[in-house]
């Protein structure tokens, strides 16, 4: 027993001067959100609304939807969606932020239906249109080009989604039903 406190004593050292260290490179003063994360955490909030396909072979009837999103800190999102698809679960998940360092938005988004994982990057429009691009697979399995286009209207957001960048295969439109921020 007598031989651990030494080991202790040394790790208490080596944390202390780690936190110290930390302390010193001005961690403790990391810049705070900007402009940009702050228009991302307005989305916080549970939404419900429609999912419309515009693609042969898929139902082109809305569908309902939901989705939640919250908060991670002052500088992400992420966003829980569920619905159905030809009488499926569908449910995905994603987390958006911006990066200061390379001036772009940022995201990923994984789902039921697919093993691929987006990770998208993009850009706000001046009208305010939020514009995220990614790569992920079609039909096929080859990876295509893919955009969404999201414009939010106060308690109102609408994303349509493209594939090969110009061929609308999806809309999605929501309605706030509780603000949580």
């Amino acid at each position: 027993m007598l031989r651990s406190r030494p080991l202790v004593s040394i790790l208490v050292i080596v944390i202390v001067a780690g936190v110290a260290s930390i302390a010193t490179l001005g961690f403790a003063q990391l810049p705070g959100p900007r402009p940009e994360h702050t228009t991302l955490l307005d989305d916080v909030g549970e939404w419900e609304g429609t999912q419309t396909f515009h693609l042969p072979g898929l139902p082109n009837d809305p569908i309902p939807a939901k989705q939640k999103v919250i908060a991670i800190g002052d500088f992400w999102i992420q966003a829980h969606f569920e619905s159905e698809i030809v009488d499926l679960p569908y449910v995905g998940t994603g987390c958006l932020g911006y990066d200061p360092r390379t001036k772009k938005y940022v995201g990923t988004w994984v789902d039921s239906m697919g093993a691929h994982m987006a990770i998208m990057e993009g850009e706000r429009r001046k009208d305010g249109t939020l514009v995220m691009r990614w790569q992920a697979p079609g039909f096929d399995g080859r990876l295509l080009p893919h955009r969404y286009e999201r414009v939010r209207d106060g308690d109102r957001i609408t994303s349509t989604y493209y594939v090969n960048e110009d061929t609308k295969f999806m809309t999605i439109s929501l309605k706030r039903k509780k603000r949580w921020r």
